[in-house]
């Protein structure tokens, strides 16, 4: 008998703990489902490349070795010149600020410099590069053109997408989603990775939410994502998650959670570490290469709208300062047009008219100018023209 009441004592206390978690788990989904667009949850699906606009470009620029690239009609795929001049002497690898987004070719701070040197400025930049990708495209294509000079250029905000994979989960409403090669720190050396999407017919996996997951251990602004709280069952393991706790904190406190979101370009990466050696790899593979082949190698920081900012304000900006220590420790030629532009400039108010979008897009017809005068005052003063 008293068997028998002992067993049912452990029977209700079963059914009681098994009703206590049923309800628990009942009101945290519910909870979930009613609150679910104020959180930010693990969902890779989120980054799935979609048909269309979009999807056509990525078809069409796909790179394997660079992970995309304008594909111009002009002999050495550069972006084309306004006018050609009998003799080639400079050769600039970059990201957009490169390129020249926004601008006509007879804008660009290229096109300006070949005015004033009388002589062929080749623009190899890109758009949406990481330093890592004008490495690659200067390796490539270097010795297609015969100049004494080339030019690798960056802004403060590019190490970022060095730190990057697939560029959705830097930039979700990016307009090339795909992928790219990247560099890596293994047992204190630094590693070239190839593309993630070695063929155009892969660009599909791109859809599959296991291959995002995969690529995503490789890119620091995706792994973030796996300190998000994941929804799933049971949901009563969210009530054990930090990062779930820490947005209900935020939320019952009435603050915003974009926090958890995706990649803030604002994220400094020159403090990190790793990232910063991958950075100076690259500068130096860049000067290395370029001795080798004959050429003067020389790296250059160009500013974007709220670096002149800073320094009309008495501060420094992302970058000016590691990069010089760099440039001074190696002797390497570096061009920081920052200064020299914000003397120009003047003023804060005055940005807007040197930098699109208000300010914060890329460099205006009147900052190319600028750029190209700082350029051909550092060829001077570094004796690489006459005077």
């Amino acid at each position: 008998m008293k068997h028998n009441k002992s067993m049912v004592r452990i029977v209700h206390a079963f059914i009681a703990v098994f009703l206590f978690i049923t309800g628990l788990e009942l009101s945290v989904y519910i909870y979930v489902s009613i609150f679910e667009e104020r959180y930010v949850f693990r969902d890779f699906s989120q980054f799935a490349i979609e048909d269309g606009k979009n999807r056509w470009r990525v078809e069409k620029r796909f790179s394997p070795a660079l992970g995309w690239e304008h594909y111009h009609q002009t002999p050495f795929g550069e972006r084309r010149r306004p006018t050609e001049y009998e003799e080639s002497f400079i050769a600039t690898f970059g990201d957009s600020f490169t390129w020249g987004t926004d601008l006509q070719r007879t804008e660009t701070w290229q096109t300006r410099l070949s005015e004033m040197l009388g002589r062929n400025v080749f623009n190899f930049g890109g758009t949406a590069y990481g330093t890592d990708q004008a490495l690659l495209r200067y390796l490539r294509d270097h010795e297609k053109v015969d100049v004494d000079i080339s030019i690798l250029a960056l802004i403060p905000e590019n190490i970022n997408r060095i730190a990057n994979v697939y560029r959705k989960f830097y930039f979700k409403r990016t307009g090339i989603p795909t992928t790219k090669p990247y560099f890596s720190v293994v047992d204190g050396q630094v590693v070239l990775n190839e593309n993630p999407i070695r063929k155009r017919d892969e660009i599909n996996r791109l859809k599959d939410e296991a291959f995002l997951r995969e690529i995503a251990e490789y890119d620091y602004w995706a792994r973030r994502m796996f300190d998000r709280p994941e929804k799933k069952f049971p949901h009563i393991g969210l009530l054990f998650d930090s990062n779930f706790l820490s947005q209900t904190k935020d939320i019952i406190a009435g603050h915003d959670t974009a926090k958890y979101s995706e990649a803030r370009s604002s994220d400094n990466l020159w403090d990190n570490p790793t990232y910063v050696v991958i950075m100076k790899h690259i500068f130096a593979t860049f000067v290395e290469e370029a001795k080798k082949t004959g050429e003067t190698p020389i790296l250059m920081l160009l500013p974007q709208g709220q670096d002149i900012r800073q320094i009309l304000d008495g501060q420094r900006y992302p970058g000016e300062g590691v990069m010089q220590e760099e440039c001074r420790a190696k002797g390497y030629l570096c061009i920081f047009p920052a200064d020299f532009m914000a003397d120009s400039i003047g003023s804060s108010q005055r940005i807007p008219e040197y930098y699109f979008r208000g300010g914060i897009g890329h460099p205006t017809p009147k900052a190319t100018e600028l750029i190209a005068a700082a350029v051909y005052r550092f060829l001077q003063d570094e004796a690489l023209i006459e005077n």
